[in-house]
């Protein structure tokens, strides 16, 4: 008799999270925590009572396009990225119909870039990523991606740009029972600089151990944590006006002593068990807003444009 493996509240919390909230694809979350996509799919009906269906099935058509598509350019994890299948289902496709697959990286593009944080692209890319991006393993193969919402894919141009790549952006939607979100990805590969991302602190499966790396000049410090607010940061532009991060306990301690700002840490409601908030006020946002954008070049405009309003809004007179 086969055992079914045990998941802890932590493990079915941030399975949870990351599809509700975080609006990750069954195969992302995979990706993410390495557990299967049946288990995923299994906890999601069991606990949030979500039936999660792939939109796309394998048929004779869909196997004849992504053919065309490696042949075009595509990599197997940009078409894995597209179609919502695993890249080692698209390997196995593609063998299968006779296609011999590259060895090494898929495309080339500077895999030096990390190397030294010496530009305030490096330091904010690093931010963003360390926010909205993953490193992952397989098969030997070594994986950084990185993706957002349709709304924010400049961002993702901008990266791509800056790296030289020639790898394709993909775009999918993810389904839910309410909505379907557009999403934008990109990703790459190379051992050399998944090695030199995880000596500023990432990990495979995000520990919750990330912290302003000291081994970013400080002069710099500011670009990377506006990076990570562009992935991470909280606007709040109704009634009650606010700015904030959401992360990491250690990560927002790490972000407080870069602000020198120290804030009550708050637990959002049914989320991951180490998931963090602060959030600042008009003159604390302030004070945000001028470490971040005082000397700016790069930005996500929309976030941007949320923290003018936060910042000058007039406050209300006193009665």
């Amino acid at each position: 008799m086969i055992k079914r493996r045990t998941y802890t509240k932590e493990n079915i919390n941030k399975i949870i999270d990351l599809y509700k909230n975080k609006k990750y694809r069954i195969v992302d979350i995979h990706n993410e925590t390495g557990f299967s996509e049946t288990s995923i799919r299994r906890i999601l009906v069991e606990y949030c009572n979500i039936s999660v269906r792939r939109k796309n099935k394998f048929t004779p058509e869909l196997e004849k396009q992504i053919c065309i598509e490696y042949q075009n350019g595509l990599t197997p994890i940009e078409i894995s990225d597209k179609y919502g299948f695993h890249v080692k289902t698209i390997r196995n496709k593609l063998t299968k119909n006779g296609l011999k697959l590259k060895k090494g990286p898929d495309n080339l593009f500077n895999e030096h870039y990390f190397d030294i944080i010496d530009t305030e692209e490096k330091a904010y890319f690093l931010g963003y990523l360390m926010a909205d991006g993953n490193i992952s393993t397989y098969n030997n193969q070594y994986y950084i991606k990185c993706a957002c919402t349709k709304k924010d894919e400049e961002i993702i141009y901008k990266f791509k740009e800056v790296l030289d790549s020639k790898n394709a952006i993909t775009h999918a939607k993810c389904y839910n029972k309410k909505s379907i979100t557009e999403k934008t990805s990109f990703s790459i590969s190379s051992k050399h600089m998944f090695m030199t991302l995880q000596n500023y602190g990432f990990e495979t499966k995000k520990s919750g151990n990330e912290i302003v790396s000291n081994k970013i000049p400080k002069e710099l410090r500011n670009h990377f944590i506006r990076g990570l607010f562009d992935g991470d940061g909280i606007t709040c532009t109704t009634k009650f006006k606010r700015s904030g991060f959401i992360s990491s306990k250690e990560m927002l301690l790490s972000i407080m002593d870069e602000l020198n700002l120290y804030k009550k840490l708050n637990h959002p409601k049914t989320q991951l068990e180490n998931l963090y908030y602060f959030l600042l006020g008009k003159k604390e946002s302030k004070i945000l807003y001028d470490y971040m954008y005082s000397n700016a070049t790069f930005y996500l405009k929309r976030k941007k444009d949320r923290m003018d309003i936060i910042i000058k809004t007039t406050p209300r007179k006193s009665k």
